[in-house]
This record gives structure tokens, C-alpha cells and sequence, in this order.
């Protein structure tokens, strides 16, 4: 009987120090959830939503305009390129009174007189058509005192 007494005293022990873990359990659990329940973000998740939205939208503009940016500046480096090949466009060049004389036979052009011997046939091209020609002298004014028609 002694032994059973014994085995009962101890489930009491053990039922109060049962007793008490679960009610420090329970209460470090209540402690959680109330700093949880006050924590900012539980509080205020429609504001946290909201800050996000507004940084979102604050990126998207700044993106907007980075981009806006870009295409102007690559519209003023197209501009400018298609204006340095007006410039270096060889119509151009013709229709301001220039010619382009070229070998009428392989097509190279002609940039210096000795690529050109007397005889060899030239093709000179205008802003409006072209002209074949053929070199007769080299070197010497071939002109002189004879009148040329304008």
C-alpha cells in the first residue's frame, strides 16, 4: 500500500509541475501573440500594401522618364548622323557644282591625273546625268587661245 501511496504522491508532483509548464507555456504564448498583435505590420497591413503600391508607381514614373529620356536622346544622335551623311552624301556633293570622274573601264575613280593616260575614256558623273569623255592631252592648257563655249 505504501508503494501506491507513493506512485500517487508522485502523479501530484508531477500534475502540478504539468500544471505549472503548461501555464508558462500558455502565458510566453500569449506574450508572443499580443507583441505580434501590436507588431506595425499586423496592425497596418493595408498601409504596408499601400507603400507599396505608391513605390511601385514611384518606379514606374522614374522608369518612364529614363526612358523618354533615351529615346530623345537617341532621336537627336539619329538626327544628327542622318545630317553628317547629307553632308557626306555624294548627291549632295554633286548637286553643289562637284563631279565624280571615274575610268569608264573597272569604274575606279579618278583622283589624280596619273591614274589617267592620254587617251583613256572617263566616265564623269553629275547631279543631273553623266558625261564620257576621253583624256586627249595631259598637263598642258590645251585651251589656249582657243575659244570655249560656257
Amino acid at each position: 500500500m505504501a508503494e501506491i501511496w507513493g506512485l500517487r504522491e508522485r502523479v501530484a508532483r508531477l500534475t502540478v509541475a504539468l500544471g505549472r509548464t503548461l501555464a508558462q507555456l500558455v502565458q510566453t504564448r500569449r506574450l508572443q501573440l499580443k507583441r505580434l498583435s501590436e507588431s506595425w505590420g499586423l496592425r497596418q497591413p493595408l498601409d504596408l500594401v499601400r507603400q507599396a503600391i505608391q513605390r511601385l508607381d514611384d518606379l514606374s514614373g522614374r522608369m518612364q522618364g529614363v526612358l523618354e529620356n533615351q529615346i530623345r536622346d537617341g532621336q537627336h544622335r539619329l538626327e544628327r548622323a542622318q545630317g553628317k551623311l547629307g553632308a557626306l552624301n555624294p548627291t549632295a556633293v554633286l548637286s553643289r557644282g562637284y563631279s565624280i570622274v571615274s575610268l569608264a573601264k573597272g569604274g575606279r575613280v579618278v583622283t589624280r591625273d596619273k591614274q589617267a593616260r592620254e587617251g583613256t575614256h572617263l566616265r564623269i558623273q553629275l547631279s543631273e546625268g553623266e558625261l564620257r569623255a576621253a583624256v586627249l592631252k595631259k598637263g598642258e592648257d590645251m585651251f589656249e587661245g582657243v575659244e570655249v563655249q560656257g
